[in-house]
Parts: C-alpha cells; sequence; structure tokens
C-alpha cells in the first residue's frame, strides 16, 4: 500500500512553531499573543503597512530637490512596489484565488499609482 506524498511544513493555521520552535524563548509574552493575531489576518496589515509607508516616502520625494537622494527615492519606491506586489502575490495564494504573477503585479502597480495620483 503506498502512502501519498505529504507536503512539507507544518498544515495551515499551524502556529505550534511560534511557541516552540528555534525563536520561540527569543519572544516576549505579548508578542506571541500579537502573532496568533496577526498570523489569524493573513497579511492584510502588512500589505496595508507597506502602502502607508509607500505614500509617505513618495510625498517626502516630491519635496526634495537635489537629483541623488531623487534618484535613490524613485529606486526605493520601485523596491517597494515590487514587495507590495509580492505581498499581493502571496495573499492571493494564501486566499486560494490563484491570480498570476503578471496580474498581480499589474494591480500592485495600478493600485499604487492611483494612490500616489499617477497617471
Amino acid at each position: 500500500m503506498r502512502r501519498s506524498k505529504r507536503k512539507a511544513g507544518a498544515p495551515p493555521g499551524n502556529i505550534n512553531a511560534l511557541k516552540h520552535g528555534f525563536y520561540a524563548s527569543r519572544f516576549q509574552k505579548g508578542e506571541l499573543t500579537a502573532l496568533d493575531t496577526a498570523l489569524a489576518d493573513g497579511l492584510d496589515d502588512e500589505i496595508a503597512m507597506l502602502r502607508v509607508i509607500t505614500r509617505r516616502l513618495f510625498d517626502l520625494a516630491s519635496e526634495d530637490t537635489d537629483p541623488e537622494r531623487l534618484a535613490k527615492s524613485v529606486s526605493t519606491l520601485g523596491t517597494a512596489a515590487i514587495r507590495l506586489a509580492g505581498l499581493m502575490r502571496t495573499q492571493s495564494v494564501i486566499q486560494g484565488k490563484g491570480a498570476s504573477s503578471l496580474d498581480v503585479l499589474s494591480e500592485a502597480l495600478k493600485e499604487v499609482s492611483d494612490e500616489l495620483g499617477l497617471k
């Protein structure tokens, strides 16, 4: 009789490693509770946080006139957009939507440009 191959890692929703894993002793008491809550919410909070930080960076960059700092800001904004797209893709996979990478990246870039008032 053949056994079906089990996927690597813990089943979805298993947070046992937070309490008993390699880094568990380094977490403070309140952090474990906060992590339990954060993991239950998926990546929504991280996506929202990255959008807020991106907007703040864009605001700072729009006030700057130094070409070198502007170039660094544009590079950082691009990196933030890529990270946002990655989080959104991961969220889609977690939710079972299975959108393609190109679709998720396009959607993330569209949302960032809309939020920043770019056309």
